[in-house]
């Protein structure tokens, strides 16, 4: 989850290139002026309200948004279905 002035936005914390984890240390994404989020893995870059990547192995992909829902001032976050495997 991620803050950008009054709104709220939500991703899957996983890259689109890499396939792992987008923080580099514990609620640690955004890059040092907090205007994107940045892949630790190889530093893409990712516009805040879209996903998009705009820089970097993945230019053209967006991370996965997730639905988020804003009651009494908490943020409550959907977590999606996990997808179904054929057997």
């Amino acid at each position: 989850m991620v803050r950008k002035k009054d709104r709220v936005f939500a991703y899957v914390n996983i890259c689109p290139h890499a396939g792992r984890p987008l923080n580099w240390g514990p609620d640690r994404f955004l890059t040092r002026e907090n205007g994107l989020i940045m892949c630790a893995g190889h530093g893409a870059l990712f516009q805040i309200d879209s996903g998009l990547c705009v820089e970097g192995a993945c230019l053209g992909a967006s991370l996965t948004s997730l639905e988020l829902e804003i009651i009494d001032g908490r943020v409550l976050v959907g977590i999606p279905a996990p997808a179904e495997t054929k057997t």
